[in-house]
């Protein structure tokens, strides 16, 4: 960043569920998801995916989606 033009819009944590792991973090309004391409076939296909979900109030989270919801 410094100087770079690069601007830094969030921070990611590495979680693992159900031995899968996948990197989330939030943005606005929304939650952000980065899980690995498990459909891979040839070098033209990423490598990872990006997903947005909304983000989900607090108490409502632990009663509602869950992380394997958005798999």
């Amino acid at each position: 960043m410094n100087g770079s033009g690069m601007v830094k819009l969030t921070g990611l944590w590495k979680n693992t569920k159900d031995g899968k792991t996948f990197l989330s973090g939030s943005l606005g309004t929304a939650r952000v998801l980065v899980f690995p391409n498990e459909y891979k076939k040839g070098d033209s296909d990423p490598d990872f995916n990006l997903v947005l979900a909304p983000k989900e109030e607090k108490d409502k989270k632990a009663h509602e989606a869950k992380p394997q919801d958005l798999f």
